[in-house]
């Protein structure tokens, strides 16, 4: 695979499986703590930016403020939302932006993996 995925999630055990799993399936992976940190990495890589997977609730800044952010930088960015809480937050969004899915926390591996390449692989 040649993808590029952010991955930001403020817990730091959820990440690193996160990471880990994407990595062994192919996907390279810039991982963050929080918004303003995968802000801070992406200046660091040149890399062109294929998804962002991102937690909806975090502190400093939200994953759809980040993706709202990001997409003035990356048109085309596809992003996939994650939440223990449910689609509440971000319902509007899925329905206007075919960029955008969602996927709720716990999840298995599989799931995460198919929910990743689905909405990379949309139109």
């Amino acid at each position: 695979m040649d993808e590029t995925i952010l991955l930001v999630d403020d817990s730091t055990e959820m990440s690193e499986l996160l990471k880990h799993i994407l990595a062994e399936t192919g996907y390279r992976v810039i991982a963050a703590r929080n918004g303003e940190h995968a802000l801070e990495e992406l200046a660091r890589h040149s890399a062109p930016l294929d998804l962002l997977l991102t937690d909806v609730n975090m502190p400093v800044m939200s994953g759809t403020e980040l993706y709202d952010r990001l997409r003035d930088w990356y048109p085309g960015l596809r992003v996939l939302f994650m939440s223990g809480y449910g689609a509440e937050p971000i319902p509007k969004r899925l329905d206007v932006d075919s960029r955008a899915g969602f996927l709720a926390k716990p999840f298995a591996v599989p799931e995460l993996l198919a929910a990743v390449r689905s909405v990379l692989d949309r139109d």
